[in-house]
């Protein structure tokens, strides 16, 4: 009797100890087979690489290009909900021969509001398989639509005899695409890195978030991710819906990060809770 009860034991045990960061970490920094390490096949995915991205780009630049193509400018009203019937943006867009009165209206308007805004987060989510994930972000809008943003994010997995550990950041330059006072959304590109104990990896990243105010004091956001690091594709995603409290966004939500390699194939997903700060 006791044997299929040690099985059951071992097999309920084993997604804890099945080594996600250290498949992770495998799938980063494994190259391909023998049979595939030839200049050609480096140059063919070099190609390849190159092909993918103009193909986006030639599918996405007019498409960003229709979407910006106002000439209007954010202005910021943080923390949101700040005051009555005010979200997070206002957007100000005179015409060149607006009346005395309006441009009088609209300095007002910007008086109560300002050209920037900056943000710091930070937040804890937990794999289903038992990884801990602990990340500290920062972000820097501006009313010329161009920004910035940084996350560094430390993942720690409990193994019988050690902690698994490695950490994962991304710095990237932000575009907002879409500006009303329930919406703002963003796209990004920037580069990826990965520190794992002596290893090191690098690669870039293309994002796009989105950010909705519906009604004082919820606060709905997402984001998507798509990139490459070292030897292997990512894919993050999460989805976030909070409350604006005092200056404080205080969210929960569910976030997934995936790793796919020439090899191994990783998938970290599970719930999160975080706190952001408008500064």
């Amino acid at each position: 009797m006791r044997v299929p009860v040690l099985l059951l034991v071992a097999a309920l045990a084993a997604p804890a100890w099945a080594g996600k960061l250290d498949d992770s970490s495998d799938a980063v920094h494994e190259g391909h087979d023998e049979t595939s390490t030839s200049d050609d096949d480096d140059d063919s995915d070099s190609d390849a690489w190159s092909d993918l991205l103009g193909c986006g780009l030639d599918l996405c630049l007019p498409l960003l290009l229709e979407m910006i193509k106002d000439e209007g400018e954010g202005y910021f009203v943080r923390p949101p909900y700040r005051s009555s019937g005010q979200r997070l943006l206002l957007v100000y867009a005179p015409a060149p021969a607006a009346a005395a009165e309006d441009r009088i209206a609209a300095a007002a308007l910007r008086s109560g509001a300002m050209p920037f805004a900056q943000w710091l987060s930070t937040s804890y989510a937990y794999d289903l398989a038992g990884v801990h994930r602990l990340a500290l972000a920062g972000g820097l809008d501006t009313a010329s639509r161009i920004g910035a943003q940084a996350e560094i994010v430390h993942y720690v997995e409990p193994q019988p005899d050690h902690f698994d550990k490695f950490l994962v950041g991304h710095g990237e330059v932000t575009l907002r695409l879409v500006q009303t006072p329930e919406l703002v959304s963003r796209a990004a590109l920037g580069v990826l890195l990965q520190l794992d104990g002596g290893d090191f990896a690098a690669g870039m990243q293309l994002a796009q978030d989105i950010e909705v105010y519906p009604w004082s004091p919820l606060v709905l956001t997402g984001r998507a991710e798509l990139g490459w690091l070292g030897e292997a594709l990512t894919l993050r995603a999460r989805a976030t819906a909070g409350v604006s409290v005092l200056g404080w966004e205080l969210f929960a939500g569910y976030d997934l990060f995936g790793l796919n390699g020439a090899k191994t194939s990783v998938l970290l997903h599970g719930p999160l809770i975080g706190m952001r700060a408008w500064l």
